[in-house]
């Protein structure tokens, strides 16, 4: 549970580099990371044993399954169903697994798991910053913002995303 748990952390901050590609920057899927979320999905459940018990997969708080049952009913008069389904069942899937593991795991258990992820990805990005200057920081050649150019981001996609991860 908890290898499935920093897997999602990975995922999440490295989403971004995996779905925005080219100068269009439009978010388009990726099957990759759908594939491994699907995956985390999966193991999650597996961890939580539900032949044991099957209510250890009641996890989600009823607010939350409310707020995703009306956006399920929303895809009835949306433009794009079948977009606005697979969307939403990624996102389903996320907050599952998210509310599985940290209930399971415990709250102390689940920070650490965080702080430790978030020090890995903090060293990798000063290694790659310095190291490969070229990755790690905003290059000249990248042509959606030249204000961008010089800011370092490290391991991921975008400045912005570097500074949340750092703070």
């Amino acid at each position: 549970l908890a290898a499935t748990f920093v897997a999602m952390l990975a995922l999440t901050m490295l989403g971004p580099m995996m779905t925005i590609t080219g100068a269009d920057l439009t978010g388009a899927g990726n099957w990759q990371r759908q594939a491994g979320y699907v995956a985390i999905t999966v193991l999650t459940m597996v961890a939580l044993r539900p032949l044991h018990d099957w209510r250890r997969l009641l996890t989600v708080p009823l607010p939350i399954a409310l707020a995703l049952a009306w956006c399920l009913l929303s895809i009835a008069w949306s433009i794009a169903p079948g977009v606005g389904f697979r969307r939403l069942l990624l996102t389903a899937m996320v907050i599952w697994s998210v509310f599985a593991a940290v209930r399971w795991l415990g709250y102390e258990r689940t920070v650490n798991l965080t702080r430790w992820v978030l020090l890995v990805s903090l060293v990798l990005s000063y290694i790659v910053v310095f190291a490969y200057p070229e990755l790690g920081i905003h290059q000249a050649d990248e042509v959606y913002d030249k204000k961008l150019i010089g800011d370092w981001r490290g391991i991921f996609m975008h400045k912005n995303t570097a500074g949340a991860i750092c703070a």
